[in-house]
């Protein structure tokens, strides 16, 4: 997808292949292969001449008559920018589990992807990006299932480092000033989840007290003082657990509960956005009866200083989110029923009732992280 100038253009001719989306507001339309989507409004427009498509440096100029009413733009369509970075494997995680696996860099703006880690690079084990520094160089790589299993992955040049962790690190997350990484994990087998704290300068970690029976899932805040993490009144994610959002301040090493959800919806940080200051969870509802494949997954936002969240979007067919720089749109692998072998990822944006399907591979998706930069391709 492409910017385009600024000007209103009449969709008359079927080429564009537009349609209405499900709320009857917006239309979602091509332009030669670059899709868009914008308000609908009524226009009459004179089509006694035929109409000629022209490019030219490479915005398309549309000049159109005739007699027909068409649906037209109230604004110029925006191309959504940057990359996505994502794991992609060959059999979902619900129904089997998968054989290969590769780490994927994919740029919005020409749709070229690339993959950069393979399942044989790390001896068969399933691994996503957890962060990103804000520059873009430095991504963080969860390896599941052994010791020692955060990686950092240069994205300049693809070297490699690994850091040694005291327990097997679950959702490492690098810190605003890219000198420390949050995660959680158990010291043994039967021992309860806590969160811990690696210092990139001393190269040692440091386990964070939790008063609960399990700390979860933490996310750095404005700075390196801040946590945002999920407290727990069970060991782990259930359909009886209850838990709490708790922000700590790592400069008093106090806490203090922010929200609590009910028995068999638990919450969950996704990220917290500073550019909108606000802490975005994922919510999953579960039956009486226990089957992760019925959940309910909710996005919701909180606003700091606010004491509600509020329900972005919600289906029981989506995967975890990552959030777009307006604060609003998302990407997200989205099921095409349940069951399934596979799943796509889909932009999407509540606001405008859209949904565009970023991939179409009939594979699995995971681990979804947009950046800002174009990463990895020629004209960085």
């Amino acid at each position: 997808m492409y910017s385009h100038p600024g000007r209103r253009w009449p969709l008359c001719d079927p080429r564009h292949r537009s349609r209405p989306l499900p709320s009857r507001r917006r239309v979602l339309y091509n332009l030669g292969s670059d899709l868009f989507t914008d308000e609908i409004t009524t226009m009459r427009h004179n089509c006694f001449l035929p109409r000629a498509l022209a490019l030219a440096a490479g915005l398309f100029v549309l000049f159109l008559a005739g007699g027909c009413d068409a649906a037209s733009r109230a604004a110029h369509p925006r191309a959504l920018e940057g990359t996505l970075i994502y794991t992609q494997f060959d059999a979902h995680e619900a129904t089997a589990r998968p054989r290969t696996m590769a780490l994927i860099f994919h740029d919005l703006k020409t749709g070229h992807s690339k993959s950069v880690l393979h399942s044989s690079d790390v001896g068969l084990k399933f691994f996503g990006a957890t962060s990103i520094s804000q520059d873009g160089k430095t991504l963080v790589v969860e390896i599941v299932g052994r010791k020692n299993n955060i990686l950092l992955l240069d994205t300049r040049n693809l070297s490699r480092t690994y850091i040694n962790t005291p327990v097997e690190a679950m959702y490492p997350r690098l810190s605003p000033s890219q000198r420390k990484i949050v995660f959680y994990g158990k010291e043994s087998r039967s021992g309860p989840l806590t969160i811990w704290i690696y210092d990139m300068e001393t190269r040692r970690s440091r386990k964070l007290p939790c008063s609960y029976k399990a700390c979860v899932r933490p996310v750095w805040g404005e700075s390196d003082s801040q946590l945002y993490y999920a407290a727990l009144d069970t060991g782990g994610f259930s359909a009886a657990a209850k838990s709490y959002l708790v922000r700590r301040n790592l400069a008093t090493d106090t806490e203090s509960v922010i929200h609590v959800s009910v028995p068999g919806s638990p919450i969950a940080p996704i990220t917290f956005l500073p550019q909108c200051k606000a802490l975005f969870l994922s919510k999953r509802k579960y039956p009486e009866k226990f089957a992760s494949k019925h959940r309910l997954v909710s996005l919701q936002r909180l606003d700091i200083g606010s004491s509600g969240v509020i329900t972005v979007f919600q289906s029981p067919l989506l995967g975890e989110a990552s959030f777009y720089a307006d604060c609003e749109s998302f990407f997200a692998p989205m099921l095409p029923t349940l069951p399934a072998t596979y799943d796509d990822i889909f932009f999407i944006s509540p606001r405008n009732d859209l949904r565009v399907r970023i991939t179409d591979d009939r594979l699995g998706h995971a681990y979804l992280l947009w950046h800002p930069k174009r990463l990895l391709f020629p004209d960085n």
